[in-house]
């Protein structure tokens, strides 16, 4: 976790232009994120190996992460996980949901995994 590239991957493009203290709105992008690499076993821009290429499809290019590149059985368990997670990417940082929302959402989840189970 020592490279650029590491930490790249995971902040909220507005950090990335200019640093700033963290905000909650960083935050939740760092969140998708983690949360994106932890269902998919991918990291977040995985054919990015440079901090060159990475800031250019990040910041130039405002390309997100894909679900080519992040693929899981558990989209289609959870229909809207993945529309969830990329608001949560999303370029306008007040744009992206706040925690509140979030959290409602995956309490949908785990709410219709239990009555399926």
């Amino acid at each position: 976790m020592s490279d650029d590239t590491t930490f790249m991957r995971y902040q909220a493009p507005e950090e990335l232009r200019e640093p700033r203290p963290m905000s909650p709105e960083g935050d939740i992008f760092a969140w998708s994120m983690v949360s994106l690499e932890i269902i998919s076993r991918v990291e977040p821009y995985p054919r990015q190996g440079t901090a060159s290429l990475l800031y250019e499809r990040t910041l130039l290019d405002k390309a997100p992460p894909t679900l080519e590149e992040h693929p899981s059985p558990l989209w289609e368990k959870c229909p809207g996980l993945w529309e969830l997670i990329r608001s949560c990417q999303n370029w306008d940082r007040l744009q992206r949901p706040g925690l509140d929302y979030i959290i409602s959402k995956l309490d949908e989840y785990v709410e219709k995994e239990d009555t399926s189970s």
